[in-house]
């Protein structure tokens, strides 16, 4: 169950935020896939389309197809960023690094290397490797890289990095708009 550590009570309705609660944690890649998740998301869409915060949920369910729809049509920024996530949890790698850099610098990244460096203890003790150090527009370079080191060897740091990749969803999920 992931803990919205970012994201203040007061900026999603609560069905919004009750629904991320109670999904699994995601993981690097398709997955876990939760059919009462899918549910919830199946409801909410009803109500607001296609949202670029639907293609974000859709990617907590372990959707990536249905969240791949939705980003590929939309030409902004966090459209792309959605597109680029989505691809890096596939393992499409080198398709990932082309969306982040279609999206350009984005203010997400100066929140989430904020969140590192206050982390950066924690996160060097579990053994991921410098993460801290990479500047905001050489983060989602570098989080892709980790994630490929990732899906080919077994890491003892992968749980810290699902987190850090946790913080990045939750500041793209503010970024992009509220649903209807």
């Amino acid at each position: 169950m992931p803990d919205l550590d970012l994201i203040a009570p007061s900026a999603l309705p609560q069905s919004l935020r009750e629904l991320i609660e109670q999904a699994p944690m995601p993981g690097l890649g398709n997955g876990p896939q939760c059919p009462q998740t899918f549910a919830s998301i199946e409801r909410l869409q009803t109500d607001a389309g296609n949202s670029l915060r639907i293609a974000g949920l859709w990617l907590l369910a372990g959707e990536l197809d249905r969240s791949h729809e939705i980003s590929q049509s939309q030409p902004s920024a966090e459209g792309s960023l959605w597109h680029a996530i989505m691809h890096r949890r596939e393992g499409d790698f080198s398709n990932s690094l082309y969306w982040y850099r279609r999206a350009g610098p984005h203010a997400l990244y100066d929140a989430l290397a904020e969140k590192i460096q206050a982390e950066q203890a924690t996160l060097q003790a579990s053994g991921l490797p410098d993460v801290h150090s990479a500047s905001p527009e050489e983060l989602p370079a570098r989080l892709v890289e980790l994630c490929q080191q990732a899906s080919r060897h077994h890491v003892p740091w992968q749980e810290e990095l699902e987190r850090v990749l946790w913080w990045e969803w939750q500041l793209l999920l503010l970024a992009s708009e509220t649903p209807d």
